[in-house]
C-alpha cells in the first residue's frame, strides 16, 4: 500500500464516522425539536438540525467526490500505462534487426561514404 493509498482509506474511514455521528445527532435533534415546548426552542433545535442535516450531505458528498476521483486518477494511470507500453511498442518495431551475415542498407551507406573519403584524401 502507497502511503497515498493508505491516507485516502484513513479519509475516508473519518468521514464515514463524521456523517454516522452528525446522523446520530441530526436524529436526536430532530425529536427534541418535535418534543419542545416553546415556539423558542423549537426554532434553535431546528436550526441546529438544519446545520447538522447539511454537515451530514456535505460530509457524503465529500465522500462520494474523493471515491470519484480515485476512480478517475486510476483510469488515468492505466490509459497512461497502456500509452507508454504502446510506444515501446512502436519503438521496437521499428528497430530493424538484420539478419546475421546481412549487410543493413545503413552499413552499406556508410562503406560508400568511406571509400569516397578514402579516395579524397
Amino acid at each position: 500500500m502507497t502511503p497515498d493509498t493508505t491516507k485516502r482509506e484513513r479519509a475516508e474511514q473519518i468521514l464515514g464516522e463524521l456523517a454516522e455521528l452528525g446522523l446520530m445527532l441530526a436524529r436526536d435533534l430532530a425529536v427534541q425539536a418535535r418534543a419542545a415546548e416553546t415556539p423558542e426552542e423549537r426554532a434553535l433545535l431546528t436550526e441546529a438540525f438544519h446545520k447538522t442535516s447539511r454537515t451530514v450531505r456535505l460530509t457524503l458528498a465529500l465522500s462520494f467526490k474523493l471515491d470519484r476521483d480515485a476512480s478517475r486518477d486510476a483510469r488515468e494511470a492505466a490509459r497512461e500505462a497502456e500509452a507508454q507500453a504502446a510506444e515501446a511498442e512502436r519503438r521496437e518495431s521499428r528497430i530493424i534487426k538484420p539478419a546475421p551475415g546481412r549487410i543493413t542498407p545503413e552499413e552499406n551507406q556508410k562503406r560508400r561514404v568511406r571509400n569516397i573519403l578514402n579516395r579524397l584524401l
